[in-house]
Order: C-alpha cells, then structure tokens, then sequence
C-alpha cells in the first residue's frame, strides 16, 4: 500500500472519528494527520511474522524469590488497599483487570504457577501502551480492548474494524500507532511459513476475518482466540510454583495468580527505606520509619565481648533488649532480649566455625553478624554453627541474585560488595533477633504497630535488593511498571497474562 493511498484510507477513518470530535477539534485533524503520514512512512510492511507482536517466553521470566512468601505471611496476613497506584512502601494486595497476550493457546485456571517476565516483542510498546491507557479509559469494556489486542497480535488493519468499533477504541491509540497497523499482512501471511507456525496463522487468519464483520459479538472472537478442555503439557514447559515473586525495579516486588485471562489477583511489596542510626562503635542502634521506631540496646559492661564456647573464642556484642516504639499513644514496649551477636564479618565467623578450636583476633567496631539464642546463658557450639548455616543460605541468595542481575540486567552504581554483604546479613540477624524475642508476646490491640516495627526490620533486608540495582530512591509514592512485566505461565501451551493498572471490578 502506498503512502498516498494510506493517507486517504486515514481520511475516511478520521471521517468516521469526527462525530466524536469537537467543532473546535477539527480545525487540528490536518496535524494530526500530517503525522500519521510521517509516522506510516517508517512502517516496515515484512516486519510482521505469525507470533511475533508478543514474543514473551518462559525464558524472560524474572529471578523468583521463593523466600519472600512466607516472612510476609508471618507478618501479618493484614494488607494494604489500593486507592490509586501511586504506592508508597508496604504490602498490598488487589484484584485487577488483565489480557490475554497469546490467542490461540489455553486460558488459565486457578493454582496454575504464574512467574513474571518481562513484556518483549515487536508491538510491545504498542500493547503497554494500550495496558496503561485502558485504566485511563474506564469507559470502554475490557472486551473491546480484548479485541483490540487480539486483533494487533493477528495483524488486522486498523481499518478493517467496524466503524462503531473503531470510535470506542480511539482514545486508546495515537494516529502514528493507527497509522503502524495500517499495514496488509494477508499477503505476508499466505508466504510459507514454517510448520510451527502453520497452526497460529491460522488461528491470525480466523481472527482477522472475524472481527471484518460488522456485527461480530465478542465470544464468537473469544472461541477462535480461546482453547478449550484440558491443555497438554506444552514444548519447553517447566514448573512454576504458586507464590513465586520477582523484583520488578522501581523498588517493587510483585507475584500475580490469574483466574482466568480477565482477572489477575496480584501482590505488592515495597519495601520501605527506614533512617539508621549508629552508634560510637559503629553498630546499627535505631531504624526509624513513618513514626516507628526500634532502638537496639546493648551490655557494653566491661567483659562482655566475648565467650568461650568449646576450645573457641568468639568475639561478640549483646543486645539487652530492643525497644520499640509506635506513633500512636501508649504504644511503646521494651522487649528482652539477651541475644549474642557476633561481633566481625561474614568471612571472619565463617572461619571461625570451621576453625578446630581457636582464639580468633577480632578486632571492635565495624559490621556484626548477629546470633539470637533462645537459651540462657551461653550458646552451644552447635548453636552457633546453626546459626552461621541460616545466616550463610541468607547472604547466598542475595550473592545469587546479585550473579543473576550481572548476567541478565544492568547495575547501576552498585555498591561495595564485601560491605553491602556484611551489612546485609547484619540487617537480617537483626531481624531474626527481634522476631525471637517477640515470639511469646501476644498483647490485645497492640500486635498491629508491634508487627510494623518487625515489619520495618524485614524493610531492609529486601530494600538492599533494590540497591543492587542502584534505583531504591526515597519512601515518596511512585508507581509499579504493571504493563511492562506480564504473568507467565509454566505451561507454554497456555495464556501469558497481560496486567492492566485498574482494580477489577471498579
């Protein structure tokens, strides 16, 4: 198709557009399209293939934190609301509005094992694009943007549509991204095309004929892009567990558990940036967050900075108690707690442990890995060795997801790793210590504020994912990239799951 004869075809469209458009509105369609000529001019017309506009795979799937599940659960199963997705930091959960990005396989059934990934493809930007605007545009029916997306994955032309049609779904699109699927792929599609193929081209094929007709309804649409019955086991499957979540940048962790291609049930976890402070011997001795505050007190008597333990000297600091305070009245509570903390880094209590039995010159000051004991008095030796094992599997994942982010995505400015792996496993033990020593404590109306204190703890541990990366920011609201990261299933022979950013049911 010609420039010039595209050009008229978007007249007659815009034709059809100016019932909708204002008096004052007309005077603007010559710019308008002005630019869609210019944008139809860049339009590659062999740049469509059978399965090409959402390429998204099992292989984009995000690294999955398979521990984050459960230190959430433990916390409370109380979760923030959504009004808008203008989020600051805290957990929330919601029901939204979600597409299917690949007609012609089988739609999700509820427990099936989702995992985010990233939205790839050649209109990816295109269906991001339309993800964002249809919250934007609570007027038009999900079906309607269904279509739409169905109709971009199979290459129908914008003009092909009804003229009812294509005035409900303007506002969703721009006049270059109309121009971009002005594009006839009914010739590419009758080229030969691998046997892989064959079968989602026909599927294309179908669907573009269907939505031709004017008084198509929408589960005639539905039947061609939807299977039906029991879906094999598909090529390249894997298994994915239900409760897997991924970071997905801009400080946010996410998970999503369709039911079905229309609703998504997706969590939410910001974890806040709480202010440190230190003291004189370089220990952490408050975080402070939003009102909330635990100071961590320690037995600085003369003496106390090391144990004996089977042959092995261990150097320590002790935390007296924690205290934990809440912005509403009366809520402050001092804990005890009488917890070891080894005093030194992570490669020095290693060391230590698998040391046969020696004094180890420790030096005070600097990072101290934590060791909580639920005993009185000094810890045994296979306590300590425990607690080093625990301590050790925490600081290897986060090494772990610090290779994946190397090898998969970029780092920026990140930090000092022999420190950041010290202080992380600092802000760790410090958590485990506090929930130790909380565990007994079941105060009536208290248990809420006490929670977010733990709360702002585990804050930490997580907010140092997000410092790998270099983007964890300020605890000021911001929104989570829904749209860029859709859900994607284990079995290949199903629906990868569009996210929308608009709450279902609204």
């Amino acid at each position: 198709m010609t420039v010039a004869n595209a050009v008229k075809l978007l007249l007659n469209i815009f034709f059809v557009f100016v019932v909708s458009i204002s008096h004052a509105q007309i005077n603007k369609i010559g710019d308008v399209l002005g630019k869609a000529k210019n944008a139809l001019g860049k339009v590659r017309p062999d740049s469509w293939v059978p399965g090409g506009a959402i390429t998204t795979s099992i292989n984009d799937t995000l690294y999955g934190f398979t521990w984050l599940e459960n230190e959430l659960n433990y916390l409370s199963d109380e979760t923030d609301t959504i009004q808008s997705f203008d989020l600051a930091p805290g957990h929330y959960k919601a029901s939204i509005r979600s597409y299917c990005l690949h007609a012609g396989v089988y739609g999700p059934s509820k427990g099936d094992g989702y995992q985010i990934a990233k939205l790839k493809g050649a209109k990816s930007n295109l269906v991001r694009n339309l993800l964002d605007r249809s919250a934007e545009h609570p007027e038009i029916s999900q079906e309607d943007v269904q279509t739409l997306i169905w109709g971009i994955e199979a290459g129908a032309k914008f003009s092909s549509y009804s003229p009812s049609f294509q005035v409900a779904v303007k506002p969703l699109l721009t006049p270059a991204e109309i121009a971009g699927m002005e594009v006839n792929v009914a010739d590419l599609a009758k080229r030969a095309v691998p046997a892989e193929l064959k079968e989602i081209a026909q599927t294309y094929e179908s669907l573009r004929y269907k939505m031709q007709a004017s008084q198509v309804k929408y589960d005639e649409i539905e039947a061609i892009a939807v299977k039906t019955g029991a879906p094999p086991l598909g090529i390249g499957s894997k298994v994915i567990n239900t409760d897997v979540w991924s970071y997905i940048g801009n400080g946010f962790f996410l998970k999503a558990s369709p039911y079905g291609y229309k609703r998504t049930d997706i969590e939410i976890y910001r974890p806040s940036s709480p202010e440190l402070k230190y003291d004189s011997k370089e220990r952490i001795s408050k975080y402070m967050y939003n009102g909330y505050s635990v100071e961590i007190v320690y037995d600085d008597q003369p003496g106390r900075d090391q144990i004996i333990v089977d042959n092995h000297t261990i150097p320590v600091w002790i935390i007296k108690s924690y205290n934990l305070k809440g912005p509403g009245a009366g809520q402050s509570l001092q804990v005890p707690a009488n917890q070891w903390v080894y005093r030194g880094k992570m490669a020095d209590f290693s060391t230590l442990v698998n040391s046969p039995g020696m004094a180890v010159n420790i030096p005070q000051g600097g990072p101290s890995v934590s060791y909580a004991s639920g005993s009185e008095g000094n810890p045994t030796w296979q306590e300590i060795k425990a607690r080093y094992k625990r301590t050790k599997e925490w600081v290897d994942r986060y090494n772990e997801y610090r290779d994946y982010v190397k090898e998969y995505e970029d780092m920026k400015n990140p930090p000092e790793m022999d420190k950041y792996i010290d202080e992380t496993a600092v802000n760790e033990n410090i958590y485990e210590g506090l929930k130790a020593a909380l565990n007994p404590i079941d105060k009536k109306g208290q248990s809420n504020w006490i929670r977010k204190n733990l709360a702002m703890t585990l804050d930490m541990m997580f907010y140092a994912i997000c410092q790998l990366k270099g983007e964890c920011g300020d605890n000021s609201p911001r929104r989570p990239e829904l749209s860029s990261h859709p859900a994607q299933p284990g079995n290949t022979s199903k629906q990868r799951i569009g996210l929308s950013p608009y709450k279902s049911g609204l």
